[in-house]
This record gives structure tokens, sequence and C-alpha cells, in this order.
């Protein structure tokens, strides 16, 4: 019985140790807002999910680039991110809107062609893509922007692609991704 009281004295109030101090807890401001450029950089979103409205709220927030279009495939989703970042109340104008991928690409396609052929009030491109996808889509959508981008952003890092290779580079963990081209249909992508 001796050890028994001996433990439970240890565990009184009297002889407990004393609480920390309570943790301070610092509410990070993000940088304000820099003016906007002249030119401001002109940014595509594809994908409206999470990460994708992450991106479109920091860039609108703390950047002076503009969130110019959204590609996504859930009608809501893509709604939500474009009236909240684009073209708010009003409904989207052209080249802001888009069912996926691919018809971002077609319309990008038909409006270089205006722009080559010098036809007047052909609207301005976007700068870069942001692509806020599902890994299994991933290297499929890479290889057909990358046509026309040689560096896209991603939520897997930043990629750069060439004729041999897509090279994914994850800031988050350090690691670095090499895809293949070569290797279709080999559980890379949609099979583009």
């Amino acid at each position: 019985m001796a050890p028994v009281k001996t433990l439970l004295s240890k565990l009184t109030k009297r002889n407990a140790p004393k609480p920390a101090a309570p943790l301070l807890l610092f509410l990070v401001k993000p940088s304000p807002r820099p003016e906007m450029s002249e030119y401001p950089l002109r940014l595509l979103i594809i994908g409206a999910g999470s990460w994708g409205r992450n991106y479109a709220k920091t860039i609108v927030g703390s950047s002076n680039g503009v969130v110019a279009a959204v590609a996504e495939p859930d009608k809501f989703k893509r709604e939500f991110l474009g009236r909240y970042y684009i073209w708010g109340e009003d409904s989207p104008g052209e080249g802001q809107y888009f069912n996926d991928w691919r018809e971002f690409l077609k319309y990008e396609q038909d409006r270089w062609r205006r722009v080559t052929a010098g036809k007047e009030g052909v609207l301005k491109g976007v700068d870069v893509a942001f692509v806020c996808i599902l890994d299994e889509m991933y290297l499929a959508q890479i290889k057909k922007i990358g046509r026309h981008y040689s560096n896209i952003y991603g939520e897997l890092g930043e990629v750069y692609a060439d004729s041999r290779q897509i090279v994914v580079e994850d800031f988050n963990t350090g690691e670095t991704k090499t895809y293949y081209p070569h290797i279709e249909g080999m559980g890379h992508g949609s099979g583009d």
C-alpha cells in the first residue's frame, strides 16, 4: 500500500509541475499587394479545386498578376472560381471560361491564328498556366500545354519540358520526378 500512496502523493496538485507558458499564436499577414503594372501577368488556372482556389486567392491578394481564365470540368467549381476571382457578378467573357484544358488549347490555337493573321481586336492570351489537377492526368496535360509554354507551374512543382523528357521539381519535398513522353499509355496521363 505504501508504493500506491507514494505514487498518489507525486500526482497531487501540490507536487504537480507548473504548466508551461501559454503558446502565443502569431498571425502571419501576407505582403501587401504591389501596385498593378502596366502589363500584369495573365494567369490560367487549370483545375478549380482547393489548390486552384488557393493559387487564385494568392495571385489576387498578394501579386500584381491577374487570374485571366479557368479551365475546369466541374461546372460549380469553375463558376465559383470565375465569379470570385475573374469576372465577378458579370457573365464570363471570351477566353475566361473553359470546360477543360483541351477546350482552352483549341481556343488558344485559334487566338494565335487570328493574331498571326493580323486581325484587329484579338484579346491578349495568358502568360502562365497553373496546373492543379490529379496526378494521373498531369503528364498528358503538361505535354499538350508545354507546346505553348516552356515553363509551367503545377501543384507538384515547376515543370521543364523538352522533346525527350518532362522534369517536375517538387518544392515541397525536394524530389525531382522525370517522365519520358515516349512511354505512352503506361499510367502517365490520360493517353493523349
